[in-house]
């Protein structure tokens, strides 16, 4: 109950100073090498460290005092259509994660409740199928039935009678889906894995957040 925001209050509820949960960040004040402050949720307040989950292209958007970070709003993330199947049965394809060769329409085949039974009722499970895709292009322009429908119609190769299984499905889009790396940004991707941002007590973490596939 809810998810992983309970551990985030958990941890802030042991930390001597106040944390604020759950408030949007507008803005990252700096002296040009040192954060300094940040306005959240309309008010400004002083601060000497911030910890950002952004995506590494967007956290310059933040960021006044410093042009530093301006490197990383080229960055580039692949985006995704991930469609979420639910069959009939358990243990459907060879592995927990089937890489799909040349002639699929999707590049992973990954079926959940294999390493994690509880995420399915018996004799019942999930299998989710990773597009390749961009926004406005052809596969992300698909809609939802066409995406389940390209599924079915060529999963059999691996999950024989797939159609006659099926239960339901859902579709989620993600533009930034994994990280795209570049060789024009390259120097600047591995400085920012060695040094980090170049301002101090500013961390990017997560996988956006430190442009890595985690």
């Amino acid at each position: 109950e809810g998810g992983i925001a309970a551990i985030c209050h958990h941890v802030a509820d042991g930390l001597a100073q106040p944390v604020q949960v759950g408030q949007p960040a507008e803005k990252i004040y700096t002296d040009g090498e040192r954060v300094v402050g940040a306005r959240i949720a309309g008010r400004d307040i002083e601060t000497h460290t911030i910890i950002s989950t952004l995506p590494i292209n967007r956290l310059p958007q933040l960021i006044e005092g410093s042009d530093r970070l301006d490197r990383f709003r080229r960055f580039q993330f692949r985006g995704l259509v991930l469609v979420n199947l639910k069959l009939e049965g358990r243990d459907l394809i060879p592995d927990v994660i089937v890489w799909t060769p040349h002639g699929f329409p999707y590049f992973r085949v990954t079926e959940p409740p294999m390493a994690m039974p509880w995420m399915a009722p018996e004799n019942k499970t999930m299998i989710l199928c990773e597009f390749g895709a961009q926004p406005g292009d052809d596969v992300w322009s698909l809609t939802d039935e066409e995406a389940v429908e390209r599924c079915l119609s060529t999963l059999d190769p691996l999950i024989s009678g797939v159609r006659s299984r099926f239960l339901g499905a859902s579709v989620l889009r993600q533009p930034l889906g994994y990280p795209v790396f570049a060789l024009e940004y390259e120097p600047d991707r591995a400085a920012l894995a060695a040094e980090g941002t170049g301002i101090q007590g500013l961390h990017s973490v997560g996988r956006n957040g430190e442009f890595d596939h985690i």
